[in-house]
């Protein structure tokens, strides 16, 4: 068997990841947020290796890194593009293989073609989003939804920890905060973005570790994603009565935090009772004052709910809604929901699912297909063009903390299977 991208190319990719990985360490891990100087770095660091892959490379609006080989054809086809990629920033205390191995993967994949076969026959781009996670503001997939043109114009003005809103913290990094252009989107609110669209893109790919134990249960290398599940993030705010700790009797107490923790509890009983993929987080919780001889008088946290099926996402996004509403001046206890982002499940392409199959065979391996309980960029793109999937196992089912991790061989094949579609495809 002969493919597309070389064995000896694993080496490098690991090299690549390891030497990412090592930027935006922090003293309790690796935290890579957008608009500060880590990720600046590592924006340099990949623009480097674009670079020295032959690509042109600029920054949009928001921050997006994007590197092109320019295509050989012209007409209408010949310029509409084939893009590969994810993000480079992280959550807190991430590992080094999410986002960064659809990045470091895409780009390998296409610097060995156009090393190889010379520039694509239509253009090919690699592109690093910004701000997929949520970890620093309160807005998720900054990037792909600029790109796309679905961005409200106020998520600019939210805050992170410190205060600092997502506009100032883009002009402190050199990023001129978005002016909206009055586009309409859904409902008519207004949007804000670069519209790209199909008579633009023609398709988007994207390697991604899988973040669960599917892939490493079934003993397969690599899966082949059918849909990508839909996903929920709000924040909820509990408002007591904050207090001396030591002079007010039980009876006559509004705690917060004890409101706030018997309505989690309550919530997460409610969702266990809906189907086995229907899931309920709270990752984020502050009290406030946050003194330990005060009664907390205030208490926000954020819920994130995801199920693969809408109707399902539906009823328990409304059930949990209702919840908080019932809550709301009980004991006189205040309890406000408020919506963040909202994406509806998105399957992938059926046509790139199948592409990416006889890739994954083209290298030897037998792909599983199977959905992504995880939220990515792709989902965002597939708003305006066909996407498809490429997952590689990862260890333990283990992600979003320091012990994630994929081998360097499961790494490698996931960008060979990159190599052999984007070879159908652009060329």
């Amino acid at each position: 068997m002969v493919r597309i991208l070389p064995r000896e190319n694993e080496a490098k990719l690991e090299g690549r990841l390891l030497e990412l990985g090592s930027v935006g360490l922090t003293p309790s891990g690796l935290w890579r947020a957008p608009f500060t100087p880590g990720y600046e770095r590592a924006v340099t660091l990949v623009s480097g290796w674009m670079r020295d892959a032959g690509l042109d490379v600029r920054r949009d609006t928001v921050g997006n890194l994007i590197g092109r080989a320019g295509g050989r054809e012209q007409g209408p086809d010949g310029g509409r593009v084939v893009a590969v990629g994810s993000h480079l920033d992280t959550v807190r205390d991430a590992g080094r293989y999410d986002g960064a191995l659809g990045v470091l993967g895409g780009l390998l994949a296409v610097s060995h073609l156009v090393e190889t076969k010379g520039p694509p026959a239509r253009p090919i781009e690699v592109i690093a989003f910004t701000g997929e996670e949520s970890s620093r503001f309160p807005v998720s997939f900054l990037g792909s939804r600029w790109m796309t043109g679905s961005i409200e114009p106020g998520e600019f003005a939210a805050v992170d920890d410190q205060g600092m809103s997502l506009g100032e913290a883009m002009a402190d990094s050199g990023f001129e905060p978005p002016v909206v252009d009055g586009a309409d989107g859904a409902g008519g609110a207004p949007r804000a973005g670069t519209s790209r669209g199909s008579s633009d893109l023609d398709a988007y790919l994207e390697l991604h570790i899988e973040q669960g134990p599917v892939l490493e249960d079934s003993g397969r290398s690599i899966g082949v994603v059918s849909s990508i599940v839909g996903q929920c993030e709000a924040a909820v705010t509990v408002r007591g009565r904050a207090g001396h700790a030591g002079t007010v009797p039980m009876r006559m107490r509004r705690d917060a935090l004890v409101a706030a923790v018997q309505l989690i509890g309550a919530m997460n009983r409610e969702t266990a009772r809906f189907r086995d993929t229907t899931v309920f987080t709270v990752g984020k919780l502050a009290v406030r004052p946050g003194s330990s001889n005060v009664i907390p008088g205030e208490v926000s946290f954020t819920v994130d709910l995801r199920d693969p099926g809408r109707d399902d996402l539906v009823r328990a996004y409304r059930c949990l809604r209702n919840m908080v509403e019932a809550t709301s001046s009980a004991d006189g206890i205040e309890v406000a929901w408020q919506d963040l982002f909202w994406s509806d499940p998105v399957p992938c392409d059926s046509g790139l699912a199948a592409l990416l199959a006889r890739s994954a065979r083209a290298v030897g391996e037998d792909p599983l297909t199977l959905p992504s309980g995880a939220g990515h960029d792709a989902q965002i793109l597939a708003g305006v063009t066909r996407v498809g999937m490429v997952f590689v196992p990862s260890a333990g089912g283990r992600s979003h903390c320091p012990e994630e991790y994929t081998t360097s061989h499961h790494c490698y094949l996931g960008a060979a299977v990159l190599a052999e579609a984007l070879r159908e495809l652009a060329y």
